[in-house]
C-alpha cells in the first residue's frame, strides 16, 4: 500500500466515523508518519539517505530539492495544537520521539505526541497534511516529465 493509499484509507475511515483510539486506524496513521519521515524528513546533512530531496540533488536538481525542503518547513497547519509546527518538524517529532523510539517528554511536545492520532483523524487536518505531499509530488512529476521529454527527443 502506497503512502497516498494509506492517506486515502484514513480519510475513508474518518468519513465512516471511525475514531481513535482504534488499533487499525492508529497503526495506519503511524505508517503515514513513518513513510513521510523516510521519504522527506531525514537529516539533510546525511547525503546518502534516500529522501526525495537527496535523490533530486544526486540528479543535479538542486533548486527543486531546495524548494521541497522549503515547502516542508512551512507552518501552514490551521489546527490549534499543531499550528506552530511545520510538516518536517511534526513528522520528525512523532516518528523519532514516539514511534521509532519511546522517549520521556513533557509539555507541548508530549501534548503533540499524544494528539498525533486525533490530528489525522480529522479530514480537514489530513487534507492540509496531504497538501504538503502533493506539492512535493508535483515538483517530482515535473522533473520526470522534463527528463522523459528530453530522453524522447534524444532518441529521435
Amino acid at each position: 500500500m502506497t503512502l497516498l493509499e494509506r492517506i486515502k484509507r484514513v480519510t475513508e475511515k474518518n468519513s465512516e466515523g471511525v475514531k481513535t483510539p482504534d488499533v487499525d486506524l492508529d497503526a495506519l496513521i503511524d505508517t503515514i508518519y513513518i513513510g513521510c519521515r523516510s521519504m522527506f524528513c531525514e537529516n539533510p546533512d546525511l547525503k546518502n539517505n534516500y529522501t526525495l530531496q537527496n535523490c533530486l540533488r544526486k540528479a543535479n536538481y538542486h533548486n527543486e530539492a531546495r524548494v521541497i525542503d522549503n515547502i516542508l518547513q512551512e507552518k501552514k497547519f490551521t489546527d490549534s495544537i499543531m499550528k506552530d509546527e511545520s510538516f518536517f518538524s511534526l513528522v520528525k517529532l512523532v516518528s523519532n520521539k514516539s514511534i521509532a523510539h519511546q522517549e520521556s517528554l513533557s509539555g507541548k511536545k508530549r501534548e503533540k505526541i499524544d494528539y498525533r492520532y486525533k490530528f489525522l483523524n480529522d479530514n480537514s487536518n489530513i487534507c492540509e497534511f496531504q497538501y504538503y505531499i502533493f506539492r512535493c509530488h508535483r515538483i517530482y512529476e515535473n522533473i520526470v516529465k522534463e527528463y522523459g521529454d528530453t530522453l524522447l527527443n534524444e532518441l529521435k
